[in-house]
Order: C-alpha cells, then sequence, then structure tokens
C-alpha cells in the first residue's frame, strides 16, 4: 500500500473545482465561463394579409442583439420588408405589405441563430354594395336616431365606412360597430343629407334624409280683450313660440257677428271688423300644424 502525502497548497486548485462543479456551474477551470448561446424568434410564426395591406412583424434577440432581416426572392414578389425608419435597418420591428397573392416567409437572424414567419396573402374582395335601412329620418330639433348600413359581400375585406354629412344635422360613428352611426338632428328646420361610402376605394354607398322639424310649442294673442264702436276696426297680432317654429301658418276664426281677415302678409296678423250691431265675438287663432294648441281673444262690439 502506497500512502501519498498532499499538502494544503498542493490541494487548493482541486477543491475550487469540485466546489464549482457541485454548484452547478459550467467551469472548465477555476474563473472561465462557457459562453452564452444566441437566440432570436418572431413574436408570431404566421402573418395572414390580403394584397394591399401592412401590418407589423416583430423580433427579438436574446441577449439584445442586431437583428439581420431578410425575405428571399419569389417570382412574382408576394410580400416585401422594409424598417419603419431608415435608420432601424437591424431594428426589431419590420412593417410587412402583402404585393400578390401567394404564400412566402420572412427570416431573421443573429450570427447562426434565426427564425422563420410564414406570410399569407390573400385576395382582396371589394364591397359590391352599402345599404342603409333607412332613406329618410324625420326628427324634431336637438333629436338623434341610430342609423345602420349592411354591406354586400360580408367577407369583404374592408367594411369599414366613411359616413359625412351635407346640412346642418350630425352623424357620428360607433366606436363598437363601424357599420352604425348616431344622427343629431340640427337645432333649427333643416334638411341634411348623410352619406356613407365604403373606405375601400369601391365608390359603394348610400343615402339618407335628415328632415328637422321644429314643432310650434304655443300661440300668445297681443290683446285677450277688445272693445270696439259698432263698425269700427282694429288689429290682432299672434306671437308663435318658438320663433323658429318650423310651421308658423295660422288659421283665424270667429265665433259671433264681427269678422277677421289674416293679412296677406304675415299669419300672425289679422284685421277685425266689428259688428254693426251690439255684439260680443270670440277671435280665435290656431296652428295648422296639427296637435297644436290655440289662442282665443273675446272681442266686445
Amino acid at each position: 500500500t502506497e500512502i501519498y502525502t498532499l499538502s494544503l497548497h498542493d490541494a487548493l486548485p482541486i477543491l475550487e473545482l469540485i466546489v464549482f462543479t457541485i454548484a452547478g456551474l459550467s467551469f472548465e477551470a477555476a474563473g472561465q465561463t462557457k459562453p452564452v448561446q444566441q437566440a432570436v424568434y418572431f413574436h408570431k410564426d404566421t402573418l395572414r394579409l390580403v394584397v394591399g395591406q401592412e401590418d407589423t412583424l416583430k423580433a427579438t434577440a436574446v441577449p439584445d442583439a442586431p437583428i439581420h432581416w431578410d425575405a428571399p426572392a419569389s417570382i412574382p414578389v408576394i410580400a416585401t420588408i422594409a424598417p419603419p425608419t431608415s435608420s432601424a435597418r437591424y431594428g426589431k420591428v419590420y412593417l410587412v405589405k402583402g404585393r400578390k397573392v401567394g404564400k412566402t416567409k420572412v427570416i431573421v437572424q443573429v450570427g447562426a441563430a434565426k427564425d422563420t414567419c410564414w406570410v399569407f396573402v390573400s385576395p382582396r374582395i371589394p364591397v359590391k354594395e352599402v345599404r342603409l335601412n333607412k332613406d329618410t329620418v324625420r326628427l324634431k330639433a336637438g333629436q338623434t336616431q341610430m342609423i345602420q348600413a349592411g354591406i354586400t359581400p360580408q367577407n369583404a375585406t374592408d367594411k369599414t365606412l366613411n359616413w359625412r354629412t351635407k346640412g346642418r344635422a350630425t352623424v357620428t360613428p360607433s366606436a363598437t360597430n363601424h357599420t352604425e352611426a348616431l344622427i343629431t338632428a340640427a337645432a333649427v328646420t333643416d334638411t341634411t343629407l348623410i352619406i356613407a361610402e365604403a373606405k375601400d376605394g369601391s365608390k359603394c354607398r348610400d343615402t339618407c334624409v335628415v328632415i328637422t322639424r321644429v314643432p310650434l310649442d304655443s300661440i300668445r294673442l297681443n290683446k285677450d280683450t277688445l272693445r270696439v264702436d259698432i263698425g269700427g276696426k282694429d288689429t290682432l297680432r299672434a306671437m308663435v313660440y318658438p320663433s323658429q317654429a318650423t310651421n308658423r301658418s295660422l288659421n283665424w276664426m270667429v265665433k259671433g257677428k264681427a269678422t277677421v281677415t289674416p293679412s296677406s302678409e304675415t299669419d300672425t296678423v289679422a284685421f277685425i271688423a266689428a259688428a254693426l250691431t251690439p255684439d260680443t265675438t270670440y277671435v280665435i287663432v290656431e296652428a295648422k300644424a296639427p296637435k297644436i294648441g290655440r289662442a282665443s281673444c273675446r272681442e266686445r262690439v
């Protein structure tokens, strides 16, 4: 049996190697590490576009490093890639645009590490018809109403719409449904044309007429009582509220022997001719618009 004597000084390098191995660190020798393996990956493995559509594609390198992007050449060119800005040639985000119907791929690489994203480009399906659910909308001043548009075909690529108006009423597209919009009537009498047009360039559109009417709320005569001599004359004036009411036409009537003659210039003025004998006559003025109240004046002779 041979016995070897090992001094503590001679044993230190061996102890260091043993300790680091137990700790799970990959050391070839004390103080030396293996290089970290480079990786690069896309945030999605497929990208689906239609012809003419553009979308972003993102890649990440671990550890962080400049990324080289490549789209292998194909004939015809299915899709192209470009950095969002000229200064980001080796950046993490690129723009991919569909050019032709087909399938292609985009590759990112950092050193020997690489990843692939497949790009599928489908044909663009244009809108063939836009149809609003109403041709005419009648509203009172300030009222609102929703309007909906139908798109044909249902699988059209871009079903978003441009909403616009010609008139004083307003249209506000829905924030959750691009085929709906809220119409707000004007504050005054108005006729507005609402236009809904497809954004895809097909020029398909439909229109709706919004008619705003300001209702007549009340009528007030300038006098409650007239005292007129036999055969005498006087004038009555009617005040219409609100002043911007759409229909301000009035009917004048009497109950008695006196007569009333509306002015030829305006319905709000009438001339009273007293009876030729003592009499009490009621003069009544009424709006021609339906379901509106009336005002009256008792005329005494």
